[in-house]
């Protein structure tokens, strides 16, 4: 279980681009991505957390996704999250 901080939210891709040899594709523009947010900060005194955890969202930016115990996560800022899928 990971508790985040702030603003921060950890999304679980639900997405990739994969080559048909199964070979993760990157590219070094900015794209749009769709997750599930898995884990949500508290928020802030300005900030209030508007994403709750199993939302399904879409972000911007280019992320590295990191793996934490059997999940890979993208860390994002709320402010990134473009939109929530209801």
């Amino acid at each position: 279980m990971l508790k985040m901080l702030d603003t921060n939210v950890a999304i679980m891709a639900t997405t990739k681009e994969t080559s048909e040899s199964g070979i993760i594709i990157s590219k070094a523009k900015e794209k749009q991505k769709v997750g599930i947010a898995k884990f949500v900060g508290p928020g802030t005194k300005e900030e209030k957390m508007l994403v709750c955890a199993g939302d399904n969202v879409v972000f911007d930016g280019f992320y590295d996704s990191v793996k934490v115990g059997d999940g890979e996560y993208y860390f994002v800022k709320q402010s990134d999250i473009k939109a929530i899928i209801e």
